[in-house]
């Protein structure tokens, strides 16, 4: 069922529609029969069509209320031709920016970090223009914290935390602009943290990490439970998790009301896990036995923290298609309070699943199926 949220306001301009939560977003917009404007950058103009038909199919009233353009964040106006241009400029209420960057064949990490910032510029740019404009959404993430060792709230932002990634430095860059714009852009910052599942529908995100960790505990079923498996460097860390249909419906509900713009909210589980226990969980679910042996993580912890040793690894996950510039997290040393979005967002009646409640959907989905 759609939320009043998602059900109220003009238009709503989506980038990021080819990401896990854009295709979420645009399933509830759809669901709701809430106008959409998509503007597909033109590497991912297939998979944004894919990802209409998908979801029109689901809801074939959303055919004539889905509008797909071909566009490009990083050029003036977005690249949108003057009519269709003219038309989001007055139309559009809702503008929710969820599209990112990341290392690939057409960019480099610098060059991913540095198209994430211009196309938050460009956003904001086009949004001025726009005369009925209600607010601006802007997706980060927790990323936003950087290497603070400790509760990083909500309402705060440069506390001098550092970055070892170019990617999570884009993430404060991109915040710096848009709270540049708060004076004359109504807008809201959501944090989501890693959303590897649809907590509802059990679909996980093909994209994510967590996927390999479940195979790869899968892999070592074979094992005897009391097997000395060593556990990581940074197993008392928090990963703050975020399912993408809490987030969807979050996002829109944020969007909706004028009390929640000019703040940010985290959008994350309070209850995520640390590294330590969600190894253990997921490895119980599987049946593999759990890592236990704590000697090596302060090993590891020297070698990660070596001058160029992440960077490296960064490079080589980039160049293999892996995971590996995750590696840094495992260094993190942050939680991240959630009071505000809470209070906005239970009134509503919307919460967040706790990991123990989609653990098993999401173990599930990413073990192996029996010859």
């Amino acid at each position: 069922m759609a939320t009043a949220a998602a059900t109220a306001g003009g238009p709503v301009l989506l980038t990021g529609v080819t990401s896990f939560l854009g295709r979420r977003l645009l399933l509830e917009l759809a669901r709701a029969g809430r106008p959409v404007f998509l503007l597909a950058q033109p590497e991912e103009l297939p998979q944004a069509h894919a990802a209409v038909a998908r979801v029109t199919r689901r809801h074939p009233a959303a055919r004539g209320t889905v509008l797909l353009f071909a566009g490009d964040v990083l050029e003036p106006g977005l690249a949108l031709s003057g009519e269709v241009a003219d038309r989001v400029v007055g139309e559009a209420t809702v503008f929710v920016h969820a599209l990112r960057f990341h290392p690939g064949p057409r960019r480099n990490v610098e060059r991913a970090a540095m198209d994430n910032v211009r196309a938050v510029e460009s956003v904001l740019s086009f949004a001025h223009r726009c005369r009925d404009l209600e607010s601006l959404v802007l997706v980060s993430s927790t990323a936003v914290a950087g290497d603070y060792p400790g509760t990083f709230y909500e309402d705060w932002f440069d506390v001098g935390q550092g970055f070892g990634d170019p990617l999570d430095r884009s993430v404060f860059e991109m915040e710096a602009r848009v709270r540049e714009a708060r004076r004359t852009v109504p807008v809201v910052i959501v944090r989501p943290g890693a959303m590897p599942i649809d907590a509802g529908s059990g679909e996980v995100d093909p994209t994510d990490p967590l996927g390999l960790l479940v195979r790869a505990l899968c892999a070592l079923r074979r094992l005897p439970p009391w097997a000395p498996l060593p556990t990581l460097e940074g197993a008392r860390s928090i990963v703050p998790l975020t399912p993408v249909d809490f987030a969807a419906r979050a996002i829109l509900a944020l969007a909706a009301l004028r009390e929640f713009r000019g703040h940010a909210y985290c959008l994350v589980d309070p209850t995520s896990p640390t590294w330590s226990e969600l190894a253990a969980t997921l490895a119980g679910l599987v049946g593999a036995p759990a890592p236990r042996w704590t000697p090596s993580a302060r090993v590891q912890g020297v070698v990660l923290r070596l001058p160029g040793v992440l960077p490296a690894l960064a490079r080589a996950g980039d160049a293999l298609g892996l995971p590996l510039r995750r590696v840094r997290l495992l260094l993190s040393r942050n939680r991240h309070d959630t009071l505000r979005a809470t209070s906005a967002l239970e009134p509503l009646g919307i919460r967040c699943p706790p990991f123990a409640a989609w653990a098993p959907r999401l173990a599930a989905a990413w073990t192996p199926r029996a010859a």
